[in-house]
């Protein structure tokens, strides 16, 4: 088959190579061309030009979120054969797919649950949003680009689960590395395993698109509750401090001890993991 890639970034260039090992002939389109023709070369894969030269079978799309729409709009004005776009929030993309599916255009939407150092994709969790007939767009999906876990939830559902899965961790994540970062050095002396896990997870976030970054939180209209119950949890808890309620704050995490589950197995994995002095 014939796969056109939209977008050479690292979810682009992970799907170009990805299509490539599944045997497919990939040509990669990006708005910044040095981009595109670098990576083409990189992957072995070839490029085009311009988005309406790009001509192919099918298509998947990884531009930036705000962007998605008028890609998959244009690409269907052509008459693309089927259109599979990745994008990390979906109820604002959602509503603007659902006219085009029911005029016709072969379209799927798909949330990859992964990053790009994932191996294999059958190992990893892949996101599906019904446009219209999820079956029908499951097997368009799995006809493209393969087995994997797949899980179909609304677009909804979706961007209230990414407020916490990516949201809030990017968000925990950066104000960690706001209090740590100017005494980094310093505090590694004393580090204990569950510091240094913490530190070595937030190191990893900074790799992030600072514009994805940024959309993730300020553009899913679920976040704000994600927020609004932190700051609650927050004021609990200085409320704890500044009382010097030792009682109160130890019955409040033990009652989150009991409720969280699988406490062993994430104990043993810390103390499993090669983390030394340098993250």
């Amino acid at each position: 088959m014939n796969v056109g890639v939209v977008g050479a970034g690292r979810m682009g260039r992970w799907f170009a190579r990805h299509f490539k090992r599944l045997g497919h002939s990939v040509t990669l389109y990006d708005v910044n061309r040095e981009r595109a023709e670098s990576v083409s070369r990189e992957i072995g894969c070839a490029s085009s030009e311009s988005l309406e030269g790009l001509e192919a079978d099918a298509y998947l799309v990884a531009v930036p979120i705000e962007r998605t729409l008028d890609v998959v709009r244009e690409l269907s004005s052509k008459g693309a054969g089927g259109i599979v776009e990745i994008a990390s929030l979906k109820s604002e993309i959602h509503k603007g797919l659902v006219p085009l599916a029911r005029s016709g255009v072969k379209v799927a939407s798909i949330h990859p649950l992964f990053g790009e150092g994932a191996k294999d994709l059958r190992e990893e969790r892949v996101a599906l949003v019904p446009i219209l007939d999820w079956r029908e767009e499951l097997d368009f999906v799995k006809g493209l680009m393969g087995e994997a876990n797949y899980e179909v939830v609304s677009a909804e559902e979706h961007d209230e689960a990414m407020a916490v899965v990516l949201g809030l961790t990017h968000l925990l994540n950066m104000l960690f590395s706001s209090l740590t970062v100017e005494k980094e050095e310093e505090l590694k002396k004393f580090s204990s395993r569950m510091f240094l896990a913490q530190l070595t997870l937030s190191k990893a976030m900074m790799l992030e698109d600072p514009e994805l970054f940024v959309r993730l939180q300020l553009d899913n209209p679920k976040f704000l509750d994600v927020m609004d119950r932190l700051e609650r949890e927050l004021r609990d808890v200085r409320e704890f401090v500044e009382k010097k309620d030792h009682e109160g704050y130890k019955r409040k995490f033990e009652r989150m001890r009991e409720r969280v589950k699988g406490k062993e197995g994430a104990y043993r994995l810390i103390y499993g993991l090669k983390l030394g002095s340098e993250p």
